[in-house]
């Protein structure tokens, strides 16, 4: 609902920042869709309650890259080939030359798609072992690529996520909303588990409302670490990479800095990965 009532608005915006020289690059598509289309060169989502263009915000590791001009020159380049194919396709083609917020939540919903569906798809076994299997709902290869296939079509524009919702309740025999709680001081129930946390993570030291923090510095994602021994196959890996500088694995007491979250996050999902086939 937030999008699409942004998008309304958006109508009578005149002036868009051109972040990526789309105005030269593509100069047959409305500069209303540029802030959608900025996400496929940073590889992140569109939000429409901060569509700001601070690289910092999405690689957290920036100002320790040395070949700065290479880095923008890779993102430059993964943003136009996509676009370019976009833009040809028999869908967009015709659609992205005139304003419209109906084709602009259409596209964002597509960038979605690419840019955070398919990369949970493919970087889910890396968390998962035998003892556990990480399969974010909805979002398993199987349904991603019957998306593939479907028409795009108001239901899917509307409720991107209908198939969760519709799934979970033929499994539990109960509508989502039923179990829902609602955050108001007035429900004691909520009270009760705000009190809870709020103990729960002073007494830890943790921040509040900070899953990340709270995942990187959870005992058994450490024990997970070490038991697929990616400390000692990224020393081994740095060895083999010796002609490029990389930063080491954060220790405990980095990643219990609270200032360092995003990049420690960042760092370590992107480890994980890449370690993940890697063997000692």
């Amino acid at each position: 609902m937030i999008q699409n009532i942004f998008f309304e608005k958006k109508l009578k915006q005149r002036n868009e920042i051109n972040n990526w020289g789309l105005e030269k690059k593509f100069p047959n598509i409305d500069p209303y869709y540029w802030s959608v289309l900025d996400c496929l060169y940073t590889g992140n989502n569109f939000h429409a309650d901060h569509p700001k263009h601070d690289l910092k915000t999405y690689f957290p590791l920036i100002n320790n890259i040395k070949n700065n001009n290479l880095f923008m020159q890779t993102l430059n380049n993964r943003g136009d080939l996509i676009i370019d194919k976009i833009y040809n396709s028999k869908f967009f083609k015709n659609r992205l030359s005139k304003k419209n917020s109906n084709t602009s939540e259409i596209l964002m919903k597509f960038i979605v798609f690419l840019n955070e569906s398919s990369k949970i798809m493919h970087q889910n076994f890396s968390y998962s072992d035998k003892n556990i299997i990480i399969n974010t709902p909805g979002l398993n290869s199987k349904n991603l690529l019957k998306f593939l296939s479907i028409r795009i079509d108001n239901k899917l524009v509307k409720s991107a996520k209908w198939h969760i919702f519709e799934s979970f309740k033929k499994i539990s025999n109960t509508s989502f909303e039923n179990l829902f709680m609602f955050e108001t001081l007035f429900n004691p129930n909520f009270l009760i588990k705000r009190s809870y946390q709020k103990i729960f993570n002073k007494f830890n030291n943790l921040i509040e409302f900070n899953h990340t923090y709270t995942f990187i510095n959870n005992k058994f994602f450490k024990d997970y670490l070490n038991k697929k021994k990616y400390l000692e196959k990224y020393e081994y890996f740095k060895n083999d990479m010796k002609h490029i500088e990389l930063p080491d694995m954060p220790n405990d007491e980095q990643l219990r800095d609270k200032k360092k979250v995003n990049e420690n996050w960042w760092l370590l999902n992107n480890l994980i990965n890449i370690l993940s086939k890697y063997e000692l």
